[in-house]
């Protein structure tokens, strides 16, 4: 698993090659003891629901081909998850793979660094910054890897210099990457750190502090700029306008994506429906054409509503719920807090970035998840206390 961790930001045919001989290795276990396990785990049965509902999605779906993609996520993020569940076993091997996964993003921002200085690739300083993925989800794994090098040097004193400068690398890269979707993710993380922290870690609460100063300072004309620009486009969409922007085109998709769920309420259009009802719908409306080519809203609870109707985005809901209620036990552990802060803020970015985002559909990203929650979401033993 500690392979896989890192590996996972830098390679998906790698990983999952890593993780398939990892799924395999459970074979060799007894396979009732095994699925006793699984079934017993309350976070697993969350993750289940949420793959049984897409599964049974599939019944009034037409695309049964998009529609097993979408399934495919599912089980991606409940398997990830369960395969950290049962292969680690205490505290610590969880924090040596959180900390490899770290790693992993560490080398990927500075790959993506190394393009931006101009030190390989096209030329310097050309915006977005990234590495062997879309931007976005370049940024994302990047938010994702600050919160973990942070909250790790919690409990790692002898690596805290290290997991500061990862931590560090990794704001860079979440600047550079021009997402302003995982910006405001990050801020609403750290912002609810500030009053999660408070009077319990100062150190954590001044680190906090000092990274919302610094980013602000190292990105503030690119910050406004992008702000700015996205206001721009917000008014040029409801003046009727079509720009070939990214905010505009998701305004559309989301009207869009609201008048299909206008149309199934209750129970949704089917799983792998997506695509095949943007095109109806918009030749409905005679307009948005241009968005046809996504294929997804980029926006997972319009996308829950889409596929599952007032059904799909409860349960959706439901799902975050219940994991951030765990989390949340584990936060007000002595012993676990800081496993439940880093739950509770891949949580809640997870559900912030989701409003700008498709992030339940991205492979890396699910996996990242599943990850996370398969090592800071389980209690069951503790071998080193938080400092």
């Amino acid at each position: 698993m500690i392979l896989y961790a890192f590996t996972l930001p830098l390679g998906k045919t790698l990983s999952a090659v890593i993780a398939l001989v990892a799924a395999a290795a459970l074979l060799r276990e007894d396979l009732k003891s095994v699925l006793r396990r699984a079934f017993n785990d309350e976070i697993f049965r969350v993750l289940a629901l949420l793959l049984f509902l897409y599964i049974l999605g599939l019944l009034w779906s037409h695309d049964l081909i998009s529609g097993l993609k979408m399934c495919k996520k599912a089980a991606l993020l409940s398997g990830v998850y369960l395969l950290c569940f049962l292969h680690l076993r205490d505290s610590s091997s969880r924090e040596r793979v959180l900390l490899a996964f770290v790693g992993g993003v560490t080398v990927l921002d500075l790959i993506a660094l190394m393009k931006f200085l101009g030190v390989f690739g096209e030329g310097a300083f050309q915006l977005p910054c990234k590495a062997l993925m879309n931007h976005i989800w370049f940024g994302n794994l990047s938010a994702l890897s600050f919160y973990l090098a942070l909250l790790l040097a919690m409990r790692r004193p002898l690596l805290r210099a290290l997991l500061w400068g990862g931590g560090l690398i990794a704001l860079v890269a979440v600047l550079l990457s021009t997402s302003r979707g995982v910006w405001l993710a990050l801020l609403i993380v750290l912002i609810l750190w500030s009053l999660l922290f408070r009077g319990r870690q100062r150190t954590l609460a001044i680190v906090v502090l000092s990274c919302l100063a610094m980013g602000g300072l190292l990105g503030h004309s690119l910050i406004g700029k992008r702000v700015e620009q996205a206001r721009n486009e917000v008014r040029a969409f409801m003046r009727g306008e079509r720009l070939a922007s990214s905010v505009g085109d998701r305004l559309a998709m989301w009207y869009t994506s609201w008048q299909i769920f206008l149309d199934h309420p209750f129970i949704g259009a089917g799983t792998g429906d997506y695509e095949e009802e943007v095109f109806r719908k918009t030749e409905e409306l005679g307009s948005f054409r241009y968005i046809r080519h996504y294929n997804q809203p980029h926006n997972i609870y319009l996308h829950a509503l889409v596929m599952h109707g007032l059904v799909g985005l409860g349960v959706l809901l439901g799902v975050f719920a219940l994991l951030l209620k765990r989390a949340w036990v584990g936060f007000r552990s002595p012993e676990t807090w800081s496993f439940g802060a880093m739950g509770i803020s891949a949580i809640v970015h997870t559900m912030v970035a989701g409003f700008t985002e498709g992030v339940l559909r991205i492979h890396v990203l699910v996996s990242a998840l599943g990850l996370i929650l398969g090592c800071c979401l389980v209690y069951n033993e503790t071998k080193r206390k938080d400092v």
